[in-house]
């Protein structure tokens, strides 16, 4: 599902994770280490993000 480039645009992904609903989503990926949905996510919410750079961040950091 895409999104709107500017409807998200000033908000956080922790903001657009809420707005858009995909909370859990998101967080279930993290904790199963889904680095391809945590990917996913990221490139339909925050398209302008390195989205492999941030999931493999979050995922250095997660236990």
């Amino acid at each position: 599902m895409e999104y709107p480039k500017n409807e998200y645009e000033s908000m956080t992904m922790n903001e657009r994770l809420f707005a858009s609903g995909r909370m859990n989503e998101f967080d279930d990926a993290v904790a199963r280490r889904d680095r391809g949905r945590i990917v996913q996510i990221y490139k339909e919410l925050a398209p302008s993000t390195d989205a492999e750079w941030a999931a493999d961040s979050i995922l250095s950091r997660s236990p």
